[in-house]
């Protein structure tokens, strides 16, 4: 397995440098500055710095712009894993090597490990670029800077992992990339506490956010970060986030048996 997960980091890397070394990077920083930027009007402009007690009542805090900078910091890292991880295997198709791939007996999680490696140079970057620029409006983000931090954003990569697993398998399915990772990203950032509080939303709308390994990794990370609370506090949320990763991890890997056995039929078909 390590042989392939290194394997796919070199070529991936290779292709990221000789296709588009920065506009894709740049363009994800733009969109999450403008993610910011919109938001931060909003609350200084028309609200006047002023927010209802219902967000107060939810939040338990009342500093929104490091509230939205978290929320932004994430939706970005959790997108750009989701899309390079999930589209990997129908870029593949399209090239022409995935039949190659599926006759050999290559680890399957092997690639998808080798992928989510690649791209987390990036991810983090992008992290790191949006955190600082919401440091620039005024976000207290000094909190980030803890063990405790750095162990939630691990636990959100492996939600965001297993998920692009789930996103893998449907795109192969529909034969479809953009339609469906834009549907998902839209809905994820909708639903999953990214601009607003989930408790906003009507319940049955709740229920469905508590599916996104998204909602328990932001809620706790702002916990952690804004509120200066202890991870140990909210082990519900830890556990929330570990039974959804590994549940999404099984289901991709089952979904997937089956897809590359019918790729595989049809090949031979």
């Amino acid at each position: 397995m390590f042989n392939i997960i290194a394997a796919t980091y070199k070529k991936n890397r290779s292709v990221a440098k000789r296709a588009f070394p920065w506009t894709l990077i740049i363009g994800r920083f733009i969109a999450g500055f403008f993610t910011i930027l919109f938001p931060y009007f909003i609350y200084t402009f028309f609200l006047k710095g002023t927010l209802s007690e219902n967000f107060n009542k939810y939040t338990n805090q009342s500093d929104y712009i490091t509230y939205i900078v978290l929320g932004s910091a994430f939706f970005i890292l959790g997108r750009s894993i989701m899309m390079e991880v999930g589209r990997a295997m129908i870029l593949e198709l399209r090239e022409g090597t995935l039949e190659p791939f599926l006759l050999s007996s290559a680890s399957r999680m092997g690639y998808f490990i080798g992928c989510l490696a690649e791209q987390l140079g990036r991810g983090v970057l992008q992290l790191s670029v949006i955190l600082l620029l919401g440091g620039i409006f005024g976000a207290h983000i000094i909190g980030i800077f803890s063990l405790q931090s750095i162990i939630i954003i691990a636990l959100a990569i492996l939600g965001f992992f297993s998920m692009a697993l789930i996103l893998s398998c449907i795109m192969l399915y529909t034969k479809d990339t953009y339609i469906t990772q834009n549907t998902l990203f839209t809905f994820m950032g909708f639903v999953s506490g990214v601009s607003f509080p989930v408790e906003y939303l009507p319940t049955w709308l709740q229920y469905l956010s508590y599916l996104f390994p998204m909602t328990a990794a932001l809620k706790l990370f702002r916990l952690i970060v804004i509120s200066n609370q202890s991870i140990l506090l909210h082990m519900d949320l830890v556990l929330e986030l570990l039974i959804l990763s590994l549940a999404y991890i099984l289901i991709g890997i089952l979904c997937f048996n089956k897809i590359e056995k019918k790729l595989t039929e049809n090949i031979f078909g």
